[in-house]
Parts: structure tokens; sequence; C-alpha cells
């Protein structure tokens, strides 16, 4: 449901990111209403890819989603390199930052062109509370790491850590340095932190995707050494990374994570706390190793035990275990007050535990090119038009409308929010549901076009549950309100097939 109360969208940045993706699906399952900030990348726009992610989600939980309104922009550029009317569009819209996105490299930056982890991490961070202070956005969630405590051992609290603490990469140094600016800043009211630990995904096998990195790379260190030398005797892999196997690893996995900040995010009085979202115990590294191997032997069966010497393998680890070996340090404990404190509040159960089954189904879904990538989804993505309704040409810049106005919530391909004003001549739309609309009309991308084309009949779509009105004022469905969707339809219709006559004219009259 739409709120009634202003500023109701959350601004999501990160989204086409891993915890980003189920974030994004939990809020609009939830049916939260929620703004993606997502860069146009290799001439692809933004909405474009949204749309593709969306499909993906929609074929793997079998229903379909609204789609959230799309920003173009990049969190790397000033302003976040939104156009102005966007700005104000967060400023009239938005009431709160759900910050997610992150660069998750473990090299060190100075051998980055771009200086990265900083640069998105940190300097994206400070481009986001630029646009905050401008549109008055003071409520932040921010997505960080539980190991932004650095090398610490023992147990480790909820609350800021000291400046003086040694890191074992770049990428935790960022998150840190992220966290510390949001603490300082004079301008938010809230500021509630989610910390996990090492995440991984095996909901999707056929489009697996990772939020952290070491994983993902280990077992590519372990796959390319059992391709070359033949699978590794049980325990030389930890040999290489200096390890007894006995160490743990605190492993979570990515819906996990995300519907407990979807669940927080929705809950005011949880709100300006920090959450180690993370497992109780964690995963032995002795764990992985075995994970690993199953998915070795399961889809290369024949592959030879390992009769390398051991300087040669030693040597072709090393420049992983530079990078990859103090990540792989026995993890601290946790503390996790805040955390249990929230998991009683909103019914939910503690982080499930992540064992050799789970590992050897995300190594062996990075393993198979089969399974990697690729359009996977709705098979309409193949075949149709990834571009927005024309109802996009129908956006007007105005903040005044008239006094009959609509929400529209579109599902499926080609989908989206918009409020819809109208009046005897003509109907225009504004990106997102005003605070002020009364009346929201829900239903499919392809039925508004059967709507319009008088193909159905508004009657026939609310018998026959394909469409949906909502109202504030009479929560009863009476003909006034039938009417108003049908007037609003109607309109919408005209006002789209008037500017449709007009492209032709002027395409032909450029012709001539």
């Amino acid at each position: 449901m739409m709120p009634a109360s202003p500023h109701g969208y959350t601004l999501l940045t990160g989204s086409t990111g891993s915890i980003g993706n189920d974030l994004l699906c939990d809020l609009l399952r939830a049916q939260l209403p929620v703004a993606v900030l997502v860069r146009s990348k290799a001439g692809t726009p933004a909405t474009a890819r949204i749309e593709r992610q969306i499909c993906r989600m929609e074929s793997h939980i079998g229903r379909r989603l609204v789609r959230p309104v799309v920003l173009d922009g990049d969190l790397s550029r000033p302003g976040l390199g939104l156009l102005d009317s966007d700005r104000q569009w967060v400023a009239d819209y938005c009431g709160r930052v759900l910050h997610s996105a992150a660069n998750l490299s473990f090299a060190p930056a100075n051998q980055h062109p771009d200086n990265e982890p900083f640069r998105t991490n940190v300097q994206g961070t400070r481009n986001l509370l630029h646009i905050c202070r401008e549109a008055g956005l003071r409520e932040f969630h921010y997505v960080s790491t539980a190991y932004v405590c650095g090398l610490q051992t023992g147990s480790v609290g909820e609350v800021c850590h000291n400046d003086d603490r040694q890191f074992a990469n770049d990428y935790e140094r960022s998150k840190a340095q992220a966290e510390r600016m949001l603490h300082e800043c004079p301008d938010l009211d809230s500021l509630t932190i989610y910390r996990p630990s090492i995440v991984v995904d095996d909901s999707m096998p056929s489009a697996p995707r990772q939020a952290d990195q070491a994983i993902p790379k280990a077992f590519a260190t372990y796959q390319f050494l059992s391709s070359r030398f033949g699978l590794p005797k049980p325990g030389a892999w930890l040999k290489n990374l200096n390890l007894t196997g006995s160490e743990r690893k605190n492993i979570v996995q990515a819906a996990w994570v995300a519907r407990m900040i979807v669940q927080i995010l929705r809950r005011p009085p949880l709100h300006g706390a920090i959450y180690h979202l993370t497992s109780s115990t964690g995963t032995t590294v002795q764990s992985l190793e075995a994970g690993f191997r199953n998915a070795v032997t399961q889809n290369c069966s024949d592959r030879a035990s390992s009769t390398a010497n051991g300087s040669l393998l030693d040597k072709l680890a090393a420049p992983y275990v530079a990078t990859f070996q103090p990540y792989f340090r026995d993890d601290p404990q946790f503390d996790q007050t805040n955390l249990r404190e929230a998991l009683a509040v909103c019914g939910e159960p503690p982080c499930p535990e992540v064992g050799v089954a789970q590992i050897t189904r995300i190594a062996t879904a990075q393993w198979m090119p089969s399974q990697r990538g690729g359009e996977v989804g709705n098979p309409e993505i193949q075949k149709e038009n990834l571009a927005p309704l024309s109802i996009e040409r129908l956006l007007t810049s105005g903040r005044e409308l008239t006094d009959n106005t609509a929400g529209l919530l579109l599902s499926g391909l080609n989908g989206g929010t918009w409020t819809v004003a109208w009046d005897s001549q003509k109907a225009v739309v504004l990106r997102g549901i005003r605070s002020d609309v009364t009346t929201r009309i829900y239903t499919s991308a392809t039925l508004l076009m059967r709507l319009m084309e008088r193909s159905v009949t508004v009657n026939q779509a609310i018998a026959t549950g394909k469409l949906l009105v909502e109202c504030d004022v009479d929560d009863s469905m009476n003909d006034d309100a039938v009417n108003r969707v049908r007037e609003c339809l109607q309109r919408l219709g005209q006002s789209l097939l008037e500017l449709e006559e007009q492209t032709v004219k002027d395409e032909v009259a450029h012709a001539r």
C-alpha cells in the first residue's frame, strides 16, 4: 500500500548488487515505495537494466512486481550525476536513504586507477550525503560490514571502534571511514547501520551472485590448481593459506541479510542502532575446503589427485595469499545484542548456518559456465522492447496538478509507478505516487493497454481480479470509484493517442 504521509519513498543505492538485488525484491514484495539510483552502463539505459533484473526476480519468485522509480545516476559523480528535475523529485518524494552500494575490491587502492574502493565507498557516500542535505533527507540506513572492526580478536562490540585499529585490506578501511563520516554528519537525525559478515547466495543457482569476494576468489584459486595440477590433497589448499582448518569464518546468506534489513527498516523503534547481521557460530575453513572439493569432484569425476611439486603450488598460490590470507584469519565473536532484540520484535529466526552443502552449491554454480550470467527470467524480456511504456512521454515537471488525480501502479514488463492527473482535455503524469493521492489503480502494463484499447472494460478487469482499486476515502468499491478509474484511463489513452498521432505527423514533415 502506498503511504498516506509525505515523503514515502526509500531511495535505494546498489540495487544491482547482490544484497541490493534482494533488498529491492523484498521492498517490492512488501509493496513499499522505492526509487533506485542506477547508472546507465555499456549503452544500456538504467531503466532497461532494472527491467531485466526484475524480470529475473519475477521468474524466480513466481509473481509479478510493480516497478520502482528509476533515477539514472552515478555515486562517483558530484550531485550523483542526477538531472535537476530528479534531484527535486528526491526532495519531494523520498523520506529515507538505504545505501547498499559498495565496491568490494580487496586489492590495495594504490593499484587501482580510480582509487577503488575509496572512490565508491567513501567519496560515493560523501556525494550521497550532499544530496541528502540538499533534499532534506535526515533518515539514513547504511549497509556496512562486520569487518570494520579490523584485525581485532575476541569479542567485537556494536559501538564505533577506535581509529588506531589495523585492517586486513582497503575494503575494510574504506567502510570504516564511511561509517565515521556518517556518524559525524550533523544533517542526519537517524542513522541505522547494518554490518553483515561474509555474504553468500545459493538461492539462484542459475544466476549466482556474490556480495563478497573472499569465497568466489578462494574457489577460483582452488579450481585453477585442480585444473592445472590435479585435485589438491585434503589439507594442501589450507596449507598454502597457512591455515589449520579449525579457523571459523562468519558466513551469512544474502536473502536473510536483506530480509532483516527490510524488517528493521519498516519499524522506526528499531532505527538508530548498529546491527551485526552475523552467524552465531560461523563456518570452519575446513568446511570451505570440503565444499570446494565436492564441487570439483561432482562436476569432474575423473579429476586426478595432485602430483605437482609443493614449491610450485606455493608459488602459484602466492599472489592470492598476499591479498586474501589476512581475510581468512579466525573471525572474532560479533556482539549480537541489538540483532537479538530485532529478531524478537520482527519474529524472524537467526541466520541459518552455512555448511558444506551450501558451500558445495555455491561453488558448483560458480564453476559451471552454463549456469553463469545470461538473460535468465521472463521470456518476454527476449522478445519485447525494454523501453518504458509511452506513458513516460506524458511526464510533466509541473508540481501543481488538477483535482483529478490517481496513482497508477503497473506490474510486469514495462511497469512502473506514476501519478496521473487529468481534466476534460488531456492527462499528464508524474513519476511516483503523490502523498495526496487517494485513489490508486493496480494492474499490469499488458492489461492497461487492453483497457485503453477498450478490448476489456474496467468492470471486467475488476471482476476477474486483474485490476484492483484502492480508495482512502471510501473502502467500498462503488460506482463513483469505477467511473473515476474509467475516466482516468480514458483521458490517459486519449492523450497517448494524440501524442502518437503528433509524432507521426512530425516524422512525415521531417521526411519531406
